[in-house]
């Protein structure tokens, strides 16, 4: 169930920034991973040429994970996301317009009614960093945000 998981998250978030005027580069980091979620990444990214993954070769933590991704960004903005569908795509449009705005950190958090704990108890080792190139090339300068909801 967590595999279809990571399929279903990725299809969510495909069709969500495939609205937007962007372009979109996605980086899935595989942080040390042993239950096939590496190979259901390899299924996704053949079908898709906007992906590029990261393998750790063991499990280093959150923080490492989300400096690898990092690192290996190279859009203008850098949006990070569990890759375990806890984080609404919807949002990313929200967030690129305060970028748009000015703002060179945006970063969202949940707000929790008391019932939301169900969406942690099902975790992934996978983060997924979306970048986005604005089609705008006068657009200089790199700014990152996170969409946090933890």
């Amino acid at each position: 169930m967590k595999l279809e998981l990571v399929e279903r998250t990725h299809a969510h978030l495909r069709a969500v920034v495939d609205a937007l005027p962007y372009d979109f580069r996605f980086i899935y980091v595989d942080d040390g991973s042993s239950d096939g979620t590496t190979d259901t990444l390899r299924k996704i990214a053949d079908g898709d040429p906007g992906i590029s993954l990261l393998q750790l070769s063991r499990n280093f933590g959150h923080q490492a994970a989300l400096t690898a991704g990092m690192d290996a960004a190279t859009g203008d903005v850098v949006i990070t996301m569990d890759g375990d569908g806890q984080h609404p795509p919807e949002m990313i449009a929200q967030m690129l317009n305060l970028i748009q705005q000015g703002y060179d950190i945006v970063q969202t958090q949940r707000i929790d009614e008391g019932g939301a704990a169900t969406f942690k108890k099902v975790t992934s080792n996978v983060l997924s960093f979306d970048q986005y190139h604005q089609r705008n090339p006068d657009h200089a300068g790199r700014r990152g945000f996170s969409c946090a909801l933890a």
